[in-house]
């Protein structure tokens, strides 16, 4: 299955507005999207959880649009094909 991905987790990649499209198995998960993107080592250490099963503390994962822990759900959520994954840097400010 082909999965779109935002990543949007820094002003650099927030400008570079990419969009990837990355190739999953079917019955794979947000885990197994996470563990699959392109991200550098430093990338990977700054923004992924130490155990690779979500985002750190002020960061959001949406799926189609919605907050995936607004929802409930984990990063054992199944994705389908087509689905659109946005990862973000939630920016607070006065």
């Amino acid at each position: 299955m082909r999965v779109q991905v935002r990543v949007m987790l820094s002003s650099e990649r927030v400008i570079r507005n990419e969009t990837l499209e990355i190739v999953l198995p079917d019955g794979a998960t947000l885990v197994d999207l996470l563990e699959r993107l392109p991200l550098s080592p430093t990338e990977r250490k700054k923004y992924l959880r130490e155990d690779g099963r979500g985002l750190k503390e002020g960061m959001a994962i949406l799926i189609n649009g919605e907050n995936v822990e607004t929802l409930g759900l984990g990063p054992d959520t199944p994705l389908e094909d087509g689905c659109r994954v946005s990862l973000i840097y939630l920016l607070a400010g006065g």
